[in-house]
């Protein structure tokens, strides 16, 4: 059974993996303050405990040159190569 890549852990796991891809490893404050997010907000929808809101999802999405559907459902179509590749490498 595979799990849903719409629920809130799957969805914070995408945050990491994209936080990490982008050279923000250990900078999870930086990346949420670049985008114009809290850090503490961005860390619990990070961690999976709270579901991202819409409005801080654009935010992500137009600062990083990430899509909705990457962010919200995991279907990577809208990224850059270059992206995908380093998301690869960091897969958990």
């Amino acid at each position: 059974m595979s799990k849903d890549p719409t629920s809130v852990g799957q969805i914070g796991d995408r945050l990491r993996q994209t936080r990490i891809a982008l050279g923000f490893d250990k900078q999870q404050g930086r990346f949420a303050e670049r985008a114009g997010c809290a850090v503490n907000a961005y860390n619990q929808w990070e961690r999976g405990k709270r579901r991202l809101d819409v409005g801080a999802a654009i935010k992500i999405a137009a600062t990083y040159s990430l899509t909705l559907d990457w962010i919200y459902r995991g279907i990577p179509s809208g990224l850059s190569a270059d992206l995908v590749g380093r998301l690869t490498q960091t897969k958990p």
